[in-house]
């Protein structure tokens, strides 16, 4: 066991450290087909009527969707307003027509 090792192990600072000595790595099953597409919309932009539609639409998309809203707020300190903005995104390993067609139909 090297010096610095010792010296991270014992508590090493006024920070706390983690030693990794080793790790496994197990596979998973990666999808063909991946689909994923954001939509970025600010407050002017009619953000929170999207943030509704979503929300309708969701519960319809298949179970292999996913779904994230993120909202960022103004930010502090600038000169120049910034409306808040909100990112919209959707993954699915399914085709891209199986989640249009259900945000098409909501």
């Amino acid at each position: 066991m090297g010096e610095d090792l010792f010296w991270a192990i014992r508590g090493g600072g006024p920070s706390s450290f983690r030693v990794i000595l080793s790790w496994k790595i197990k596979l998973v099953f990666v999808p063909e087909t991946l689909t994923i597409f954001t939509i970025k919309r600010t407050l002017e932009q009619n953000a929170t009527d999207i943030v509704h539609k979503w929300q309708t639409v969701a519960p319809n998309l298949p179970n292999d969707a996913e779904i994230r809203i993120k909202a960022y707020p103004t930010k502090k300190g600038s000169n120049t307003p910034s409306p808040e903005t909100v990112l919209m995104s959707e993954s699915s390993t399914g085709r891209t027509g199986d989640a249009t067609i259900v945000v098409e139909k909501n």
